[in-house]
């Protein structure tokens, strides 16, 4: 389990922190709260390479525009995240871009 509250921007931090992710293959659940757009769309990419993730969160923190809900389409959509459940607690502000990714 994994729970990412914040993740701060610039210096190459989300290079970092994605690549470690993308390197794990044992990550089941991920939860997300509290990222800029950057980070957020990151978070996402590293994801393809998880093929054991069943669960995602993303809490309502998250300053989300249409390039991470995009990147979140593209990763529901490629089938290689075997979700069971994805979690949209609180996302009160998820506008046009979010609604055509569900």
């Amino acid at each position: 389990r994994l729970f990412i509250n914040y993740l701060p921007d610039g210096e190459g931090g989300h290079d970092a922190f994605t690549e470690g992710i993308a390197r794990s293959q044992s990550i089941q659940y991920i939860g997300i709260d509290n990222l800029s757009n950057d980070g957020f769309t990151s978070i996402i990419r590293a994801l393809h390479s998880l093929s054991q993730l069943e669960e995602l969160y993303i809490g309502g923190g998250n300053n989300v525009g249409p390039d991470g809900w995009y990147e979140l389409r593209i990763l529901l959509e490629s089938g290689v995240c075997k979700l069971k459940q994805l979690r949209l607690e609180g996302n009160n502000y998820i506008g046009n871009e979010g609604m055509d990714v569900l």
